[in-house]
């Protein structure tokens, strides 16, 4: 049986990490594919299915420092071969976390990877987002007011998000995640 989900696409330093999230809210989250270089991840992604054209844009988004988001159906083979599911002994212990936000608008999502992000702000937006630019913690700082935007985020905003709160104020950090803004900031 096919199924409906979303491929995110980071580097890391030389290396890439294609994860896949289901559109299934009850789908457990699976494992990352690591890709060591571009050669591998181009072929990674052509076995799914993926058009040659996607698969460029993809890899030049994520050669900037940003991230690939991209819709995929995949079959029931395909993700257990590509996205096995961990067993139960493995730990799965997450250390990151990512926001989806309008530019000078309320936070949309949030998520343990960038297409959890994703697919939180189409929930709670109840439409398809238009285009999304997704940044690393080496992205730029500046941006356009009402665009949307993929970054990575803090623990401390992604725990206020999922308690119900996205109307906290946020800003990018020194660091380049999204944070809680300090109230005497704000």
């Amino acid at each position: 049986m096919s199924e409906e989900g979303t491929l995110s696409i980071v580097r890391r330093g030389s290396s890439y990490q294609v994860r896949y999230a289901s559109n299934n809210p009850y789908d457990p989250e699976r494992p990352p594919h690591a890709c060591p270089d571009e050669e591998t991840l181009s072929g990674f992604l052509c076995h799914l299915g993926l058009e040659a054209g996607t698969i460029r844009e993809a890899c030049a988004a994520v050669q900037t420092g940003g991230v690939a988001v991209l819709r995929i159906l995949l079959s029931l083979e395909q993700r257990q071969a590509s996205f096995p599911l961990p067993s139960p002994h493995e730990d799965t212990t997450l250390d990151a976390y990512y926001a989806v936000y309008q530019s000078g608008a309320e936070l949309l999502g949030v998520g343990v990877t960038p297409a959890a992000a994703l697919q939180d702000a189409e929930r709670w937006s109840d439409r398809a987002l238009p285009s999304l630019t997704s940044y690393g913690l080496d992205g730029p700082r500046g941006e356009t007011r009402g665009a949307y935007y993929l970054r990575p985020c803090t623990p401390e905003l992604y725990a206020a998000v999922q308690a119900g709160d996205r109307s906290i104020p946020y800003a990018v950090n020194e660091e380049g995640y999204v944070a809680v803004l300090d109230p005497h900031e704000a």
